[in-house]
């Protein structure tokens, strides 16, 4: 049985016998599997079809949000609609209104002339976006009402910053140590003052 392996930073192709050298593109692949770090919070998995001539998305299949088989989660796929030609996939997963970051594409594969196969793409779907934030002490008006500014940066290190308005925790926590902690602020990035319109600051 072809496999393709797609990890986050190596992608190998391999054949189901160890040490044999796959021939040219695998053909008409018949599964997705892939590692989800996030499966016990997703409702749904986005499968992209993309063409390799030029990375467009010519179907976007969904995958639903099956148990684990193993470490991994397989979805059946059926690309006999898809036309003749090279293609690689892209996964997502799915929690209500967010999505992960995209998976790494699959090797190239090809739907060509002839039946499904055996042929497994695996990939590893990216973490849900997970963003750490600090108070700053800049209060700015947005749609009318105050809001303090928070700055941070994402899991993956990219800066970035909110206008939060409201925030609480659990009815079931205790929130004397949150409120405590909410009197402490930071002092904005220079390049976070610079990017806040004078017209939002109070």
């Amino acid at each position: 049985m072809r496999r393709v392996i797609v990890r986050a930073l190596v992608v190998v192709l391999v054949l189901g016998t160890v040490g044999v050298r796959a021939q040219g593109p695998p053909k008409n692949p018949s599964q997705i599997a892939f590692t989800c770090p996030d499966h016990d919070r997703d409702d749904q998995h986005e499968i992209d079809i993309v063409r390799v001539s030029d990375g467009a998305v010519i179907a976007t299949l969904l995958g639903g949000d099956p148990p684990l088989t193993g470490t991994e989660v397989v979805v059946d796929i059926n690309v006999q609609p898809v036309a003749f030609g090279s293609y690689r996939i892209v996964v997502r997963a799915v929690a209500g209104t967010l999505r992960s970051a995209n998976s790494d594409p699959s090797e190239v594969w090809e739907r060509a002339p002839g039946r499904p196969s055996g042929i497994v793409v695996r990939s590893r779907v990216e973490d849900l976006m997970k963003v750490i934030l600090e108070s700053t002490d800049r209060i700015v008006t947005i749609n009318g009402l105050p809001a303090r500014v928070w700055q941070g940066e994402t899991a993956q290190g990219i800066p970035c910053h909110a206008y939060i308005t409201r925030i609480a925790v659990e009815r079931t926590e205790d929130a004397a140590e949150f409120e405590a902690a909410l009197q402490e602020t930071a002092p904005l990035t220079a390049e976070l003052a610079a990017a806040i319109p004078a017209r939002l600051v109070l």
